[in-house]
């Protein structure tokens, strides 16, 4: 896993194998993790009330979104944690089918009952 030093003005991560500094990750001011938590509540109240078939769109386009992305997110675990590049690879493909799948059995798997 990457290494990470905490410094003032954020935290810094690092490519486990190499020590290479990768990124610095500012903190957060309090004001700005509080806007962000209700950023996210409100997107929840939003999501909640979406049907199941459009739900499992937007997570069908998540999951093709990893994929085209595979390379560049296949990269940045092996710099972040070390992994082995094949490793880090199938890692984005099973998340990948995760979200196929999860759109494709949802609308079965949590339709009403009687």
């Amino acid at each position: 896993m990457a290494t990470q030093t905490k410094q003032k003005e954020g935290l810094q991560t690092s490519n486990p194998a190499t020590e290479e500094q990768l990124t610095l990750y500012p903190y957060f001011s309090k004001q700005t993790l509080s806007d962000k938590i209700d950023a996210c509540h409100e997107a929840f109240t939003s999501w909640r009330h979406q049907s199941v078939e459009d739900r499992g769109a937007i997570i069908k386009k998540i999951g093709q979104a990893l994929t085209d992305h595979k390379a560049e997110l296949a990269q940045l675990m092996t710099d972040e944690m070390g992994k082995l590049l094949t490793q880090s690879n199938q890692e984005v493909d099973l998340c990948a089918g995760i979200c196929e799948y999860t759109a494709t059995t949802a609308p079965d798997v949590l339709k009403g009952e009687e």
